[in-house]
């Protein structure tokens, strides 16, 4: 559990590394946004864990269930970032064909 813990904090740094992102800052605060609210309930699930481990009732499967959860939140970033980096193509590739 201890692993799961570092990986939170690991993934908060990550989110906080997003402010120095080369995108408008609307697009920053709205992944940011969303991002701390599933570290959020990430933490949720470690407490969950961590109460269930301390009644021992934790199965390795509530464990696998919350790296999922961060292994999701990181692609959800990534997909936001490249979703922002090809609307910005494809709004540049309109100007140009227009000139």
């Amino acid at each position: 559990m201890a692993a799961l813990a570092l990986d939170l904090d690991q993934l908060q740094s990550e989110i906080r590394a997003l402010y120095k992102a080369a995108l408008p800052p609307a697009i920053i605060h709205q992944i940011t946004r969303g991002a701390h609210e599933q570290v959020a309930i990430g933490r949720m699930m470690l407490d969950d864990c961590m109460i269930r481990a301390a009644g021992e009732k934790l199965t390795p499967k509530h464990l696998a269930n919350a790296k999922k959860w961060i292994t999701g939140v990181r692609v959800w970033i990534e997909k936001r970032q490249a979703l922002h980096a090809t609307g910005s193509r494809r709004k540049l590739c309109l100007v140009k064909a227009r000139n």
